[in-house]
């Protein structure tokens, strides 16, 4: 009898002790649309094999990659209400809060290079911008700027050289308005269609083009429904990842401290693999029968520019010129 007891004593004490230690385990959901063969889907792979790691399994991490979760307003629908935690999507989504400005945040022509635009993600201007984005919405910047390569043109059977050539032309772009603003300045008709419908709408013609990095071009399969690549890098694409607030802010200094500078290391790994793919897949994509256009980008920027400035009212047009500013 006395050792029943004593073995029903130690078998309580176990499983309080057990019940603890799992209560101070968290899981957090990271959401992304990107396929599993995508540097992203990398970075979002490094980023939970070393926060699981440096937090001795404190803190695992679920990824659900490929629209798992939903596009990018879904996402950002999600994360302010808290079922997914984390998410790495379009760095303007906040705009679909109607916050001002961050629609521009990744807009056509914005930035000379990706050095440039790393600077603006993390200038004084944009932290500002990050902290109105917490205290409206709840939600926090765990890291600005991923690179997602430079988007390029693509069309069934319509050389692009020019931007006459655009007219009439029906361009799919993400329901994104720096996007779909994209293609209207440089003269063809923006089209917005869910990213997993794409590759069903171009090989149905309900539209003529799309645009994006090389990368997606390659690892969907748009070669099979388009002949031409136009080399417009109308956007140099970049991704933000972030994470809501009230869930980081439960989490100890300790650990905080451990999910941004590791989302940061993930995101600088991300953006080699990207610039070591970005050649690759272009040259892939040329072996698969896609005809690669060069054009000279300064009639399309020139064109642009001047629509993009005609459309902005004096914020954006101010917020513009700031960014340009930045060296």
């Amino acid at each position: 009898m006395k050792f029943t007891k004593l073995f029903l004593v130690t078998l309580i004490l176990i499983l309080a002790f057990t019940f603890v230690c799992n209560a101070e385990d968290v899981v957090l959901k990271f959401g992304h649309q990107y396929p599993t063969d995508h540097p992203h889907h990398e970075g979002a792979k490094y980023f939970k094999e070393f926060v699981e790691k440096r937090t001795n399994n404190r803190i695992k991490v679920q990824i659900y990659p490929n629209n798992q979760l939903g596009n990018s307003p879904e996402l950002w629908e999600s994360i302010q209400l808290g079922s997914v935690d984390i998410i790495l999507c379009d760095p303007g989504s906040p705009s679909f809060s109607d916050i001002p400005l961050w629609d521009l945040v990744m807009g056509p022509f914005m930035y000379r290079d990706f050095d440039h635009a790393f600077k603006v993600a993390h200038s004084p201007m944009m932290e500002k911008m990050y902290k109105e984005l917490e205290e409206k919405v709840g939600v926090t910047m765990l890291e600005p700027i991923w690179n997602y390569g430079v988007r390029y043109l693509t069309t069934a059977d319509t050389k692009v050289e020019t931007p006459e050539d655009l007219k009439g032309l029906k361009i799919r772009t993400p329901d994104i308005p720096s996007f779909i603003k994209a293609i209207e300045v440089m003269g063809g008709n923006a089209t917005p269609i869910n990213f997993g419908e794409l590759y069903m709408a171009l090989s149905q013609g309900v539209v003529d083009g799309q645009e994006n990095p090389a990368g997606i071009i390659y690892s969907k399969k748009f070669y099979e429904v388009q002949d031409y690549l136009m080399k417009t890098g109308h956007i140099l694409s970049k991704n933000a990842v972030y994470m809501n607030t009230s869930v980081l802010e439960n989490l100890s200094e300790e650990d905080q401290q451990i999910i941004k500078q590791t989302i940061y290391e993930a995101g600088r790994y991300n953006d080699k693999l990207i610039e070591k793919n970005e050649e690759e897949m272009l040259i892939k994509l040329e072996e698969l029968g896609m005809k690669i256009i060069e054009l000279d980008m300064e009639v399309f920027r020139e064109k642009a520019i001047k629509g993009l400035k005609e459309s902005f009212n004096e914020e954006e047009l101010e917020f513009f010129n700031k960014v340009q500013n930045i060296k």
